[in-house]
């Protein structure tokens, strides 16, 4: 098997367009596959598939979760402008909101890394804000509330000091749709997260009404709310 794979394979996988030469351009549509079918007889059969498979701990490879983590290393240790920090910032998010998307679970502790990550280079925030909203966001929640991370609010509400949601209340439901759709683009947001706006809006004020109603004077709560809206107005 060795010879074969030395003298007709040359390796394992190859990018799909490379048997055309050298010169061929890839694309979008290029992607990788096996050099032979030899190869590919090779690593799936029993034998060395079980090797594999002792050899990764029984772990399916995740491309997402390792472009995430990926990200996140680069935002952590890569030194670099203001700019090249908020790219890193924004791709960390575009990768959470993938993963929930297809995991239906929200990624709370590598959203709580970032989030430890980003009060160390804080003007990430004001980078992605809408200048004409005149805010500033302080931490993560803050970022979170603002943007609609609802699976996050709900999960991590609950483990949150009451004045820490009220502080953040203050972000909810600023922006509106036409600076929802600059801001998710620069986030390369799955088309599942701009389906409906408002109601993605809605959904973020019933949870922040439910996290903070729990066990609370509700009257507080609604004299809080009424001072908030009037700020708004103001």
């Amino acid at each position: 098997m060795k010879r074969q794979l030395n003298s007709r394979c040359r390796g394992l996988l190859e990018v799909e367009s490379s048997h055309k030469g050298s010169s061929a351009v890839l694309s979008e549509a290029s992607h990788v596959t096996w050099t032979h079918s030899i190869a590919r007889d090779f690593v799936r059969s029993q034998r060395v598939w079980n090797i594999v498979l002792d050899n990764t701990g029984h772990d399916a490879f995740d491309p997402q979760w390792h472009w995430a983590n990926g990200q996140l290393g680069l935002f952590k240790t890569l030194a670099g402008t203001i700019s090249t920090k908020t790219s890193h910032f924004a791709s960390c998010i575009e990768y959470a909101l993938r993963l929930e998307h297809r995991l239906q679970i929200c990624p709370i502790k590598f959203l709580d890394e970032l989030g430890r990550t980003a009060a160390i280079y804080s003007t990430v925030y004001g980078e992605l804000i809408p200048r004409k909203l005149n805010i500033s966001v302080e931490n993560f929640l803050d970022f979170a509330v603002l943007f609609n991370l609802t699976s996050y609010v709900r999960t991590k509400g609950v483990t949150l000091p009451r004045e820490d949601l009220v502080r953040s209340c203050r972000l909810l439901g600023l922006l509106d749709v036409k600076q929802w759709e600059v801001c998710s683009k620069r986030f390369g947001a799955p088309a599942v997260w701009n389906a409906d706006f408002e109601e993605m809006k809605r959904e973020m004020e019933r949870v922040m009404n439910g996290l903070l109603d729990r066990g609370s004077d509700k009257s507080r709560w609604e004299r809080a709310k009424k001072r908030l809206s009037r700020q708004r107005k103001t």
